[in-house]
């Protein structure tokens, strides 16, 4: 196996690793922006409530 060779399979692995990490982020991203406006609608609410 030469170096060259390895390198290869070094990259294909650190591409997959940034694929992984890009999708997580991207789920971590859509379930923060989730829990934001689902806390920003109840604290609407609650503000009506309030206001009544």
């Amino acid at each position: 196996q030469t170096i060259g060779h390895a390198n290869e399979h070094q990259i294909k692995d650190d591409n997959k690793v940034l694929k992984l990490e890009a999708i997580s982020q991207e789920r971590w991203t859509k379930q923060t922006t989730a829990l934001h406006s689902h806390s920003a609608q109840r604290a609407e609410s609650s503000s009506m409530v309030i206001n009544r």
